[in-house]
């Protein structure tokens, strides 16, 4: 768990780390939680081109959520979620593909109380179902891909771990 907390946050510090305008960047705090918002000039034109809230607990070393809006239109093109449940985590990904304010990709993978990842589900067309999933064995290495067939109204078998380190 220690190696998946700690990648989380060096992701987090690099988002920090570059592009940030010191004077664009603001934090609120309240009782459990600040949240973190800068906007980003990626052009050099002086205008804010993309907007970044970071969400942390209140002692700042675990992270709940990151947000971002990559065209400042006041819609959120990507987000991030992380969530400690009692024994095991979760992290859930949302990306607005084609900029049109619909979350159209969703990844949420589970991770044991180990930081193993264990599922992966993924949903290619923002219906709130997943179309494919990933099943890891206990080393997190992947065992097999699985594709919903609506016709069978289940799930298919598309690749397993022999074929996939056979290729």
């Amino acid at each position: 768990m220690k190696t998946l907390n700690k990648i989380l946050l060096l992701s987090i510090a690099a988002t920090f780390a570059t592009g940030c305008v010191d004077d664009a960047c603001r934090t609120y705090s309240s009782a459990t939680s600040k949240t973190h918002i800068c906007a980003y000039d990626m052009d050099g034109d002086g205008k804010a081109d993309e907007k970044r809230y970071i969400e942390t607990n209140y002692s700042g070393n675990r992270i709940f959520s990151k947000k971002v809006d990559r065209d400042n239109d006041g819609n959120i093109d990507e987000e991030f979620k992380y969530i400690r449940l009692e024994s095991a985590t979760e992290t859930i990904h949302k990306v607005d593909q084609d900029d049109d304010g619909t979350i159209d990709f969703i990844e949420i993978s589970h991770f044991n109380e180990d930081g193993n990842r264990t599922v992966t589900e993924i949903d290619m067309d923002g219906d709130n179902v997943p179309d494919l999933m990933k099943i890891y064995d206990e080393n997190s290495q992947l065992k097999s891909v699985l594709k919903k067939d609506s016709m069978a109204e289940g799930w298919k078998k598309v690749l397993d771990s022999d074929e996939l380190y056979s290729l």
